[in-house]
């Protein structure tokens, strides 16, 4: 575990040094149209909303950015569904400039984007009145694994999955989430993929798959026991 740390470790400052770059260049963009900048508590945040703000007005411009700095523009759209479907959401999903178009058919949203049509919920409202509503009312950023790990305990149906998944810049990292036939929810994001629209946002190298009734295990431990489990 100790080598999996020290590489989370190293590709998260590699990841978070391209992000520092291409804010300053924000920066820039924003000073020389005159146009808002946000500074905000956390880099990543800033990032997002800032991405989506000065795309309204220079959308070109800081796609070629991103293109220059070999951005995983699927690993940006699934960072900007988690901050649209957060509790306190810091974007509008229909902002978003992967997202051409943003409808909503009953409990479920819509989304035409640059990689294909994506059905989804927000799970804390899908689950509301069933045995698993508590999960989505614990804290979900950076929890996946032990989030993951309560669904598929409440839910046998589903497995638990970890995969490898890229990051928006540099390198990658282990993420968790459940699936059952054509259905993702993915806790940490508070988000349900329906019609295997999920796997458009799911990307990444699937390392473990089993039933919770295998795994076993209690939430708390560190590391986490579901990705202790998946890579042991």
């Amino acid at each position: 575990m100790g080598d999996y740390e020290f590489k989370e470790e190293v590709m998260r400052k590699a990841d978070k040094q391209v992000l520092e770059q291409v804010l300053m260049y924000f920066k820039h963009l924003a000073i020389r149209y005159n146009l808002p900048y946000k500074e905000l508590t956390k880099l990543q945040d800033t990032f997002i909303y800032n991405y989506v703000e000065l795309s309204k007005y220079q959308k070109d411009e800081v796609l070629l950015l991103l293109k220059q700095k070999n951005c995983n523009q699927q690993a940006l759209l699934d960072e900007c569904i988690y901050e649209a479907l957060s509790s306190n959401p810091l974007i509008n999903i229909k902002d978003v400039p992967l997202i051409n178009k943003a409808t909503n058919d009953k409990d479920k949203m819509i989304l035409e984007t640059t990689f294909g049509t994506i059905r989804l919920g927000k799970a804390s409202e899908y689950f509301k009145d069933t045995k698993s509503s508590y999960i989505f009312n614990k804290k979900l950023t950076g929890e996946c694994f032990d989030r993951t790990l309560e669904f598929v305990k409440e839910n046998e149906e589903y497995d638990a999955i970890v995969s490898y998944v890229p990051n928006i810049f540099v390198g990658g990292h282990y993420h968790a989430y459940a699936k059952c036939n054509d259905t993702i929810v993915d806790s940490a994001s508070n988000a349900i993929y329906f019609d295997n629209t999920g796997n458009l946002i799911e990307q990444g190298d699937i390392i473990f798959t089993d039933k919770y009734s295998n795994i076993g295990g209690n939430i708390g431990e560190e590391p986490p026991h579901l990705l202790a489990k998946a890579l042991k």
